[in-house]
């Protein structure tokens, strides 16, 4: 009868606690993405650069980075983007641009219609106010952050372009509160991964 050698059952036994030790740790980590997913918050990106204004020269491709990477974090909806303005800003369309220019696709809506869009309808929320003065959007944006702030907190992505026009009247201006309770994920637009 032959008797295995000391090296080879070794070796087997090594095996065997390697492939089992792997085996542990993708489960593991199985385990985290999925807790991590179920408690994933979701994400507001906000911008005071304009999108659009003559003579800048890096528009479109904050634009495209801004699109691509709010996609990429976003969740699976029956819509891709909603865009929320009152004008093309300055006349351009850098983001519309951008979105068809990833292979996406968006739809238009006024500031008006915050109170009646269900925003989980859609992986992404753009509330473009670029070249917007305050007045054309601060009374239902207000009255939209509670249903804002829910749609992100279910992993919703909300996009605020906030390069709003200055009245010229200084007592009729004021700051968009993007902060206030959003309890969200940042980060910073770039190329996503």
């Amino acid at each position: 009868m032959k008797k295995k050698s000391n090296s080879q059952s070794a070796f087997f036994n090594l095996r065997v606690f390697i492939g089992l030790f792997l085996a542990v740790a993708s489960i593991s980590l199985l385990a985290l993405s999925e807790i991590a997913t179920a408690n994933a918050g979701g994400l507001l990106v906000g911008s005071g650069l304009t999108c659009g204004f003559p003579g800048n020269t890096w528009h479109a491709q904050l634009a495209r980075n801004t699109v691509q990477y709010t996609f990429a974090l976003s969740q699976p909806a029956a819509n891709e983007f909603a865009l929320f303005e009152t004008h093309d800003p300055w006349f351009s369309t850098f983001i519309k641009d951008a979105i068809t220019a990833t292979g996406h696709t968006y739809t238009v809506f006024t500031p008006a219609d915050l109170a009646t869009v269900n925003f989980s309808d859609y992986r992404v929320v753009i509330l473009n106010w670029d070249d917007t003065p305050l007045v054309g959007f601060i009374t239902p944006y207000t009255a939209a952050i509670p249903a804002l702030e829910a749609y992100a907190g279910a992993g919703g992505v909300v996009w605020v372009q906030a390069a709003f026009a200055v009245a010229q009247d200084k007592s009729k201006t004021g700051a968009v509160n993007m902060r206030g309770q959003w309890r969200l994920r940042t980060g910073t637009v770039g190329e996503p991964g």
